[in-house]
């Protein structure tokens, strides 16, 4: 009895890994607000990394609906990880897309997905006053973890200063 108590308590223990937590918003005044927008036909998932280096410690956020918006909050000025994927009719069409950026205190930002028969892509800017000024993000090579945990996206390469090396999205 004390043999299969003790596994089930290293079973359950174990599972921390295997079940994707939610997302928490950050609260107090070093964060900005990311607004997603879903201009595909399709629900849209929207994912944020606890790590933004290699995408690891996934949150699930929300499924945003076909045509809608979504507002977040965000730590501010931190790298950021986000993921953002689709799926068409029995999963014969896939998107995704991974991308990280550093966010400004207290700033706005539009991420835009769009989702057309010839592939998904995705535009950012900042809300600056009553302008919306385009963003470069960092596209993220994306790899399927072993645990939701996990990493999902190739390391980003750094600087001599520690700084992750940006790479803006084309």
């Amino acid at each position: 009895m004390r043999l299969i108590s003790g596994l089930l308590t290293l079973l359950v223990a174990g599972c921390g890994g295997l079940v994707m937590k939610e997302y928490v918003q950050p609260a107090g005044v070093n964060v900005a607000t990311v607004q997603i927008q879903n201009r595909s036909k399709q629900p849209l998932g929207v994912h944020v990394y606890e790590n933004a280096y290699d995408c690891s410690e996934k949150r699930r956020v929300i499924w945003v609906p076909p045509a809608s918006e979504l507002s977040i909050k965000t730590k501010a000025p931190e790298l950021t990880a986000y993921s953002l994927n689709t799926e068409s009719g029995l999963g014969l069409r896939y998107c995704l897309l991974a991308f990280s950026f550093a966010p400004k205190v207290s700033s706005e930002y539009v991420i835009t997905f769009v989702d057309t028969s010839e592939g998904c892509g995705l535009t950012a800017a900042e809300k600056v006053g009553q302008e919306s000024v385009s963003i470069a993000l960092t596209q993220r090579d994306f790899k399927r973890p072993f645990l939701a945990s996990g990493a999902s996206c190739t390391p980003l390469a750094t600087s001599p200063s520690g700084v992750p090396a940006e790479e803006a999205w084309e």
